[in-house]
């Protein structure tokens, strides 16, 4: 054997033997990872989507509406006011109160004696529309009717 197929041979066998040791190496660490006690922690990212339920006196019956979390009932109502170019939605600010709904349906507050009201969950809140924060699967019931305040 030549000097040269000499240094050959011993190239080729150091090439295999690093091959073969890092394959190894691959392999083992594969296996202490997979058989890790530990499972890798997996982050869920927050759902911003709430599922409300919004009713209107006779023309909305249970419409169900996907809004954002810490949207207020005003947002609902815009939500169905971008859809429905019929409700033609207006409000108006009061201090503490926040928002009040003067008019949907061409049904003005005054009115015969009365004024556009809501209930979420069958219970009257005490402040305006945009200051009700809704939650999930909360139903809201607007009606226009006698003021009962």
């Amino acid at each position: 054997m030549t000097k040269i197929q000499h240094v050959l041979h011993l190239l080729h066998m150091h090439r295999v033997t690093v091959f073969i040791a890092l394959t190894l190496l691959i392999l083992v660490l594969g296996f202490l990872n997979f058989n890790s006690a530990e499972a890798p922690e997996v982050l869920e990212l927050p759902d911003n989507d709430i599922s409300v339920s919004l009713k209107i006196g006779n023309r909305f019956q249970d419409n169900e509406y996907t809004i954002s979390q810490g949207d207020t009932v005003l947002d609902a109502l815009a939500v169905l006011d971008a859809l429905d170019p019929e409700l033609k939605l207006t409000t108006e600010y009061y201090e503490g109160l926040g928002a009040l709904i003067t008019s949907m349906y061409g049904l003005e507050n005054g009115t015969d004696g009365n004024y556009w009201q809501y209930e979420v969950n069958e219970v009257m809140p005490q402040i305006g529309a945009s200051a009700y924060e809704l939650q999930d699967n909360d139903t809201v019931y607007w009606q226009f009717t006698e003021s009962q305040y």
